[in-house]
């Protein structure tokens, strides 16, 4: 007698729970062994993620924060460019395929304090001639077993070159051939202070003489915090005895190794400057945020940023998030047979008596579809794209919703007009459970399971969140009359609370703008904010800020990219989108010192039938990053996988 299909039940419908659903329908025959429901709150897919088109707004793209697909993503690319190909969008199709869909970035720009001025620092980092041929393994891969110590040496030298022979052509009054002749000199300059330094460790006072003439020139300090971190980092690693130089091997399988010391604490431990602890290169690897993060953290980080790409150090999107990955994802898995249940929030997850296993999960139905299936895309110049508000057309009641507030259809502590409760029971309406909503929405909907497991209690507990916002700027002049002299888009490590700044001008010929020459330049950037979440009101209030903050930056900051800034009370601002990331399914997992040992994998919840996804779970590769939810999706498809069989 043939079996029925195990019914999966995926709760949330954000990168990770995406993730899970197109992994366990790759076997052509699944839907003999699966039949797989995601269901979502609200009318978008994506999460964090997500990104919408305002409509009354020329169109414009809004996104929940910048998101830089950085080159060491190999299983998110590989999902994706797959995704691309099941969907056989025609050629015409302004993202027809991946390789539409994003183009490579070679350097990325972070702003050095000096005195009272933030200058330009730009980072370059070579090509490499790699692409994603082979599929990943479900695994957390660290690192390519056939590349050696000497390979990642080789490479590390190759990038401080780069990036100070580079620095020295910025220089105005230099040809290329003096600029090669002062970037030679600058580098073994720098080499010297840096062996120097570490050799006076005795004598803290040569060892401030040595810096004092350093910080004096510009390159030559540069290419010192360069040395010293790169020589610092190899040495910390040679100490901690994860080298295996036998074997021309490094030995980093995992994380969550020394997650008791922080990684500015580990490099001052091995001998760092703190010209180099407190650079603003390395404030990059922390996201500009302001908490303490592991050694083990910061050690994987550095090589998957520095030597773990692939083509490119990073990859700029052609469109908006939702439809760059979103909406490709939510079209293939339509097409494989993958079932959308729209406007299902989740509100409870109930235990059996005996409480070992999920036995009802309870929620609201937020807005029904007048008939059949909701459906959720809309076309911009051809692209499929999510609108900024549900589509009330489709829906019983839309004229209702429409007085419901933005702020209030996308809380999820809103109480939507004509909601009605829905109940799935375990054995009925699912055999197996993904849980991949957010970690921090689990604190009111995963009570009895807090209650009824120590380790799951531990794990809400210890895994932090913070808030985040989002500005988004149109201006009526090009970069060029701006006079934006950058040669990337990604601006980092940069004044706070608007730290992390990207220039995508590139996109305004995505929206539907009055003229041709109406928008020309488009900046984006991304803040946090370390507070509670926030209810409607306090939303509003934060916005505001949030905007008088962002106003005097324009006035007083931008100078510092900006040869020709706007000015505010200007027609050059045309419009400006500001975003507070209030809601605990939209707050960023922070990869704080001493959590790294809570984090559950996705088959421990401690519960039967419960599989946790979501850039929160122990993955290998703990970081709030689009690689460690994809890898939390496959990682939950192969443990189920492995269960069924």
């Amino acid at each position: 007698m043939t079996q029925a299909p195990q019914k999966i039940a995926i709760l949330g419908g954000g990168i990770a729970g995406l993730t899970t659903a197109y992994e366990l329908t790759q076997d052509p025959h699944w839907k003999e062994k699966y039949d797989i429901t995601i269901y979502q709150s609200g009318w978008l897919l994506g999460g964090k993620c997500a990104s919408t088109r305002r409509m009354d707004k020329n169109a414009r793209i809004e996104e929940c924060g910048i998101h830089t697909w950085f080159g060491f993503y190999h299983h998110a690319f590989s999902m994706l460019k797959q995704c691309y190909q099941d969907i056989k969008r025609p050629k015409e199709h302004p993202l027809a395929n991946c390789q539409q869909a994003f183009f490579e970035e070679h350097c990325f720009t972070v702003m050095e304090l000096e005195g009272n001025d933030y200058v330009p620092w730009n980072i370059y980092c070579p090509a490499r001639h790699t692409t994603w041929q082979e599929k990943p393994t479900a695994s957390s891969r660290f690192l390519h077993p056939h590349q050696s110590i000497t390979h990642y040496l080789v490479h590390f030298f190759k990038l401080a070159w780069t990036c100070i022979f580079a620095t020295a052509k910025e220089h105005p009054n230099l040809n290329k051939i003096w600029a090669y002749g002062w970037g030679i000199l600058a580098f073994f300059i720098a080499a010297l202070g840096v062996l120097a330094y570490k050799c006076g460790t005795r004598w803290p006072t040569l060892q401030r003489l040595i810096l004092e003439p350093i910080k004096a020139l510009r390159l030559v300090c540069r290419s010192f915090i360069l040395i010293d971190f790169i020589s610092t980092f190899l040495m910390g690693l040679y100490a901690e005895n994860l080298l295996d130089v036998k074997n021309n091997q490094i030995k980093i399988k995992h994380s969550a190794f020394l997650d008791d010391i922080d990684f500015r604490d580990w490099l001052k431990k091995h001998g760092a400057s703190l010209l180099c602890i407190h650079s603003s290169l390395l404030s990059c690897i922390y996201i500009g945020a302001n908490y303490q993060q592991g050694a083990g953290i910061g050690i994987m980080s550095t090589f998957r940023f520095l030597c773990d790409y692939q083509g490119a150090f990073s990859y700029v999107m052609q469109a908006g998030m939702g439809e760059v990955v979103i909406a490709p994802l939510y079209l293939a898995l339509k097409k494989r047979g993958v079932h959308f249940l729209f406007f299902h929030h989740v509100t409870n997850l109930e235990l059996s008596q005996d409480k070992r296993s999920i036995e009802l999960v309870t929620g609201q139905i937020q807005a029904c579809p007048k008939q059949g299936e909701y459906n959720p895309l809309i076309l911009v110049k051809e692209i499929e794209c999510w609108p900024h508000q549900p589509l009330f057309d489709q829906l019983c009641h839309g004229e209702s919703l429409k007085n419901l507030t933005e702020d209030a259809l996308t809380s999820s502590t809103t109480s939507w007009p004509h909601a009605q409760p829905f109940a799935l029971r375990q054995g009925q309406d699912f055999d197996m459970l993904v849980l991949a909503i957010p970690i921090a929405a689990q604190k009111t909907i995963a009570q009895s399971l807090i209650k009824a497991s120590s380790k799951y209690q531990q794990m809400i507990e210890h895994i932090q969140t913070i808030q985040s916002t989002a500005v988004q700027l149109w201006f009526n002049q090009s970069p060029k009359e701006l006079g934006y002299k950058l040669p990337g888009t990604a601006i980092a490590a940069f004044k706070k609370p608007l730290h992390l700044w990207s220039q995508m001008s590139h996109l305004i010929n995505k929206e539907l703008h009055d003229s041709s020459r109406s928008v020309f330049y488009a900046a984006y950037c991304l803040g946090d904010v370390h507070t509670p979440s926030l209810n409607t009101i306090e939303c509003e209030q934060a916005r505001k800020t949030l905007q008088q903050q962002t106003h005097q930056f324009i006035e007083k900051d931008m100078k510092f990219f900006l040869s020709h800034p706007p000015q505010t009370n200007s027609k050059s601002l045309k419009d400006a989108y500001y975003r507070i990331n209030a809601d605990p399914s939209l707050r960023y997992t922070c990869p704080i010192i001493n959590t790294q040992k809570y984090r559950l994998k996705t088959d421990a919840s401690t519960f039967n039938h419960l599989y946790l996804a979501g850039d929160w779970i122990d993955t290998g590769f703990n970081t709030g990053s689009i690689e460690s939810a994809v890898l939390s999706g496959i990682q939950a498809a192969a443990a189920i996988k492995n269960k069924i069989i």
